[in-house]
């Protein structure tokens, strides 16, 4: 069936872009001189159409019949004109779109209905972007952007912090050593004292004691250069305060600085070069012994490990340098507990078993980091043999 003219007129106004372009190529746009011979043309055939007879006589019947208005030549010119002019717009339009086809960017930087925006943050961010092809209004900040639209898609923008670098003082050392006045008597503590966190403390000591020790060498530990003060204390008498030396330590180089020393004068005000006779030693190590006692039956919490590693600590110092046989540490217990009650005995058992326990840990396990914070470290302890008889004589009293 063949297309009336409703069709052909549908198919000029719904042309696609390839018959565009195709009419456009096939039928350039008239210019001025075209247009001026086509109007020239049609009034030439107007006035030829104007000399004919406007009616026609039928031989059979005396009817005059009248022109159909659609064959009518002024109509027929006037459609010619409109179809030359329509062809004439749908070039234009085809070489308009061609423009803006070739104006458009490339796919990569062109997007339909997706936003994506590059954000530089230190902290997650959250993007709000839409997903329709309209973007009705957009509000930037300066960590936040958000655009309103009907639908939209939260989008997660994630950026990543700039690493931070921590640093850590280096743990330095430096050796410490003196030589022991060899005609020296008695036993002695020496202490490493320092001003820290605007406090003057002992941050660590070692006892000595007569005639087994001749030399003193400790390996100390630190930061930076620190001003440290070597002192000495009786631990018979409890002379205390005693200055060996002033120093600076130097950790990083490993150097020490004497600002003042004497050794020797520092252990005579101490009373090492006494004149003791038997007794004496027999009564200072019975007080000695006592005092040791006195600091186990001081703890007050026993879950406070601190204070039982230091009584533990002060148990095999004792152990290892007491003078005291096995009758005589008897007979001082005899006199040290009486008039103990039956709850006494069962306190000090409980106290000196957790002190006893600690001891072993301390020399079998090391167990450093409880040490340093006493002023010891795992090699003062490494060398002890156990058992100690002193140590084994008080736990079967107990």
């Amino acid at each position: 069936m063949n297309d009336n003219k409703y069709d052909f007129l549908n198919r000029l106004t719904e042309l696609d872009d390839y018959e565009i372009e195709k009419i456009s190529e096939d039928f350039p746009f008239a210019d001025k001189s075209a247009k001026k011979r086509i109007a020239k043309l049609c009034e030439e055939k107007l006035d030829m159409n104007n000399n004919k007879d406007e009616f026609i006589t039928d031989r059979k019947a005396d009817k005059i019949t009248k022109t159909p208005w659609y064959r009518s030549y002024a109509l027929g010119i006037a459609a010619s004109l409109i179809l030359v002019a329509g062809f004439g717009f749908l070039a234009i339009k085809g070489l308009s779109r061609q423009g803006t086809k070739d104006n458009q960017p490339e796919n990569n930087d062109f997007y339909t209905g997706i936003v994506t925006e590059t954000t530089s943050v230190t902290d997650t961010i959250t993007t709000t972007a839409s997903t329709t092809d309209e973007i009705t209004s957009q509000t930037t900040t300066s960590t936040k952007t958000e655009i309103s639209t009907t639908d939209t898609t939260e989008i997660t923008v994630s950026s990543t912090t700039a690493p931070t670098t921590t640093t850590t003082a280096k743990k330095a050392a430096v050796h410490y050593s003196i030589t022991l006045p060899s005609d020296a008597n008695g036993k002695f503590i020496i202490t490493f004292n320092a001003y820290r966190d605007g406090n003057f403390t002992a941050f660590k000591s070692k006892e000595i004691t007569f005639p087994y020790d001749q030399n003193f060498d400790e390996t100390i530990t630190g930061e930076g250069t620190e001003k440290v003060y070597v002192m000495l204390e009786n631990a018979i008498t409890w002379d205390s305060g005693i200055i060996i030396g002033n120093y600076v330590f130097d950790y990083d180089s490993g150097n020490i600085t004497t600002e003042y020393e004497d050794v020797r004068k520092a252990f005579e005000d101490a009373g090492a070069f006494r004149d003791y006779t038997q007794s004496d030693f027999k009564r200072q190590s019975v007080n000695e012994f006592m005092s040791m006692l006195n600091g186990i039956r001081g703890i007050q919490d026993d879950k406070t490990w601190l204070i039982i590693a230091e009584q533990s600590v002060s148990l095999l110092n004792w152990s290892m340098g007491t003078t005291l046989t096995n009758d005589e540490i008897i007979s001082a217990w005899g006199i040290y507990t009486d008039n103990w009650t039956e709850a006494d005995f069962d306190s000090f058992r409980h106290l000196y078993q957790l002190v006893y326990d600690e001891a072993f840990n301390i020399v079998t396990n090391g167990n450093g980091e409880l040490l340093a914070q006493l002023g010891y470290s795992d090699s003062d302890f490494n060398f002890v043999e156990l058992p100690l008889e002193p140590m084994e004589t008080i736990k079967a009293l107990t």
